[in-house]
């Protein structure tokens, strides 16, 4: 995100952030500062559309509709350089495709001496998509 985009945006809908970050937790009223970042961009053109999108959401609920060749393929995926953020809102689903997966995530981000990520191979338990 560009400092100076978000820096107009807060002058100029100053009060919409100042309640945007009032809340302790999340709430269902807020909204996602770097939409509005992006909205910005695009409408001043100064946004880069990427044909291929460079991260990865792993949502709630997206293991019941993938297939166990998905899931490995996504993973790998999310372990190159062109993935530059994989998100997962739900790891212990995760770790029902993949016991081991806290260990394959951190060797993806570096923290854990990287094997290869051999260990994704053993996806234990993985669901086919009905």
């Amino acid at each position: 995100m560009k400092r100076s985009v978000m820096e107009k945006l807060f002058a100029t809908h100053h009060d919409a952030f100042v309640e945007n970050i009032a809340h302790r937790f999340r709430s269902t009223g807020q909204f996602l500062p770097q939409s509005l970042h992006n909205h910005a961009c695009i409408k001043d053109g100064s946004a880069t559309i990427l044909e291929d999108p460079d991260y990865f959401h792993l949502a709630v609920g997206m293991f019941d509709q993938w297939t166990s060749e998905k899931v490995r393929a996504n993973l790998r995926a999310a372990a190159t350089s062109s993935i530059k953020l994989l998100c997962v809102n739900d790891l212990p689903g995760l770790e029902q495709y993949c016991g081991n997966a806290r260990d394959w995530l951190e060797q993806a981000i570096g923290l854990a001496p990287n094997d290869g990520l051999a260990g994704l191979v053993a996806l234990g338990g993985v669901r086919s998509a009905q």
